[in-house]
C-alpha cells in the first residue's frame, strides 16, 4: 500500500520544474535587483503583512532594513555557492531564507510574531485561491503548476476520513509544503536548477510524512484520488504509471535458495522479525565497535541518557536528518550519550532503489560481510560529516531488531537503562522533549 502511494506522489514530481518558475512568471535580469521578481514578491508579502501589525517607527525601520537587503544578500550567496553541488547550494539557500524570516521575527513582540505567521499564511492562501480560480492565468505557468501540486494533495486528503489528530498532522504537512513551495518559487530566479532540486526534496518530505500518519486504507484511497485527479486534468493516465504498482516482494531472492533476507522497507516501516519494544521496558543490551575500532558496550552507558539513532546512507530520510542530528549532538553533548547504529542499506543497489538516490548518485550494494558494512558506514560518515559515533550493526542487524526494527527510528534510554521513548522516525523536537522528561 505504501509503495502505491509512493509511486503516485513520485509521478507528481514531474511537475517539480514548476517550482523553478519565479512568481510573476519573469525573473532574472530586469526582474528586479539581485535575481528577479520572485524574490521581490517574497519581500512584498513580508512588507504587506508587517504593515498590518501596527509596528513602532523603530520596528518599521529595522524590518525595512532587513528586507531591503535581501536581494543583494541572495545575489551574493549565489555567487559564493556557485561551485557547490546543487543540493548543498539549495540547502544554503533554504537556510538563508529561514534566517531572513528569523531576523524579521526578532524585531517583533510575541503577539506580533503570532499575528505575523497567521497573516502571512492568510496572504499566501489568498494568492493560492486566486491562482485556483484562474485569476493568475497569464502571470506565468510556473506558479499555477507548482501550486496545483499542493492543491491536489490537499483536496485528496480532504476526501479521507481522518481522525482529529490525523487531520491536525496532515494540515501541518500541507501547510509546510505550501510554505516551502512559495519560498522555492520566490528564490527560483536566482538558481532554477537548485529550485527544482528543492521542489523534489519538499515533495519527497511531504510524501514520507503522509505515509507515516495514514492507515493502509487511507493511503490506498489517497493514491486512487490523486491518480484520478491527475487523469482528469490531463485526460490520460500519468506516463509510465501502472494503475496499481505491485507491492515489493517480502524477500529478495538470494544466490543461496535457502537463505533469503528481507528487503529494506520504506521509510517508517519495521524490519520483520523485530522485537516488540515499549517505553518502560529494560533497554536491550548491545556490544558494538565504532569506526575507529573502539568497543562500545551498552552496560557502560547508564550514567546518563543514551540516544540510539538507526540509519544507512541509502536512506534519504537519514541523509535529510543529518543537519538536525549534528545540531542535536552539539546541543546535548554534556547531557546524553548519542550513537548512530549503521544498519543494512534501506535502498540497496539491485533492491528497492529510489529516484532520490539516483539523483544524488548514491548506490551501495547490500552488505555481504562485516567489512562491507564498515566500508559503507565510513563512506556515510565522510560524506555527511556526522560528528557522531557510528556503530555498524552486526550483519544480521541484531541490534536493530532488538530495538524494534525501525530503520529510520531512534530510541532514548534513561539513566537506569530503561526505554524512555521510541521514535518510529527520528525527529529532533521529539527527542528534545523526551530528554527534558528524563533529565528532571
Amino acid at each position: 500500500m505504501k509503495l502505491k502511494l509512493f509511486a503516485v506522489l513520485t509521478l507528481m514530481l514531474a511537475a517539480v520544474p514548476a517550482f523553478a518558475q519565479p512568481q510573476g512568471g519573469q525573473g532574472g535580469p530586469g526582474g528586479g535587483p539581485g535575481g528577479g521578481r520572485g524574490m521581490g514578491r517574497l519581500v512584498e508579502q513580508f512588507k504587506e503583512v508587517l504593515g498590518t501589525l501596527e509596528l513602532s517607527a523603530e520596528q518599521t525601520a529595522k524590518t525595512n532594513e532587513i528586507l531591503d537587503a535581501v536581494p543583494a544578500k541572495m545575489q551574493k550567496l549565489m555567487e559564493e555557492t556557485a561551485d557547490l553541488d546543487r543540493q548543498e547550494r539549495g540547502q544554503r539557500m533554504r537556510e538563508a531564507m529561514e534566517e531572513i524570516r528569523g531576523q524579521v521575527e526578532e524585531q517583533l513582540t510575541a503577539e506580533q510574531k503570532e499575528k505575523f505567521a497567521a497573516k502571512l499564511e492568510e496572504v499566501r492562501e489568498q494568492a493560492r485561491q486566486r491562482m485556483q480560480q484562474g485569476q493568475g492565468q497569464g502571470q506565468g505557468q510556473g506558479q499555477g503548476r507548482g501550486g496545483n501540486i499542493v492543491g491536489r494533495i490537499e483536496e485528496a486528503i480532504a476526501s479521507l476520513n481522518l481522525t482529529g489528530e490525523q487531520k491536525e498532522q496532515a494540515d501541518k504537512i500541507v501547510s509546510e509544503l505550501r510554505t516551502k513551495a512559495d519560498e522555492i518559487r520566490a528564490a527560483a530566479a536566482n538558481d532554477p536548477q537548485a529550485a527544482r532540486e528543492q521542489g523534489r526534496e519538499a515533495l519527497n518530505a511531504a510524501r514520507e510524512e503522509l505515509v507515516k500518519i495514514l492507515t493502509p486504507e487511507q493511503r490506498e484511497k489517497l493514491r486512487e484520488t490523486l491518480q484520478a485527479g491527475g487523469q482528469g486534468r490531463r485526460g490520460e493516465a500519468p506516463p509510465n504509471a501502472p494503475d496499481k504498482p505491485a507491492d515489493p516482494p517480502a524477500t529478495r531472492p538470494s544466490s543461496d535458495a535457502g537463505n533469503t533476507q528481507p528487503t529494506a522497507p520504506a521509510v517508517g516501516l519495521s524490519v520483520s522479525g523485530a522485537r516488540a519494544l515499549a517505553a518502560g521496558d529494560p533497554a536491550p543490551t548491545f556490544s558494538l565497535t565504532d569506526l575507529n575500532g573502539k568497543k562500545i558496550d551498552s552496560s557502560q552507558l547508564k550514567q546518563r541518557p543514551t540516544l540510539i539513532i538507526f540509519g544507512s546512507y541509502t536512506s534519504p530520510a537519514f541523509r535529510d536528518a543529518t543537519k538536525a542530528i549534528k545540531q542535536l549532538r552539539a546541543d546535548t553533548t554534556s547531557k546524553m550519550n548519542m550513537y548512530i547504529i549503521y544498519t543494512r542499506e534501506a535502498h540497496p543497489q539491485g533492491g528497492w532503489e529510489v529516484e532520490r538516490n539516483r539523483d544524488d548518485n548514491i548506490s551501495i550494494a547490500e552488505h555481504k560481510n562485516a567489512e562491507e558494512r564498515l566500508v559503507a558506514a565510513k563512506k556515510a560518515d565522510k560524506a555527511l560529516d556526522l560528528n557522531c559515533p557510528i556503530l555498524p550493526d552486526t550483519l544480521d542487524d541484531a541490534t536493530l531488531l532488538s530495538f524494534g526494527g525501525n530503520m529510520t527510528g531512534a530510541v532514548l534510554i534513561d539513566r537506569e537503562g530503561k526505554v524512555a521513548a521510541i521514535l518510529r522516525n527520528f525527529e529532533t523536537h521529539a527527542v528534545r522533549r523526551a530528554l527534558e522528561k528524563v533529565s528532571r
